[in-house]
């Protein structure tokens, strides 16, 4: 049963079916104690991203990894030309 795949993070962190995560990493060669690592440093991370956000006053629809600021994708945004 895998877990991590169904979890997604409030910044858009995921493990997908290939067990490569949002930002590109492959977890299939993890250790048990690999992953724990990994996941305690991605989690302080975020916390700390998303304390930057609640500084700035977004609470929530924090913008996910991989969008710019209007939440979609860079190559498709045409604000601001």
């Amino acid at each position: 049963m895998d877990i991590f795949g169904k979890y997604k993070s409030p910044l858009g962190y995921q493990v997908g079916e290939n067990q490569i995560d949002a930002y590109g990493v492959d977890h299939s060669g993890f250790t048990t104690r690999d992953e724990v690592a990994y996941q305690t440093a991605r989690q302080q991370r975020e916390n700390r991203i998303m304390q930057n956000y609640h500084h700035q006053g977004i609470t929530q629809d924090y913008p996910q990894y991989g969008t710019d600021f209007w939440g979609s994708s860079p190559e498709n945004n045409d604000r601001g030309r």
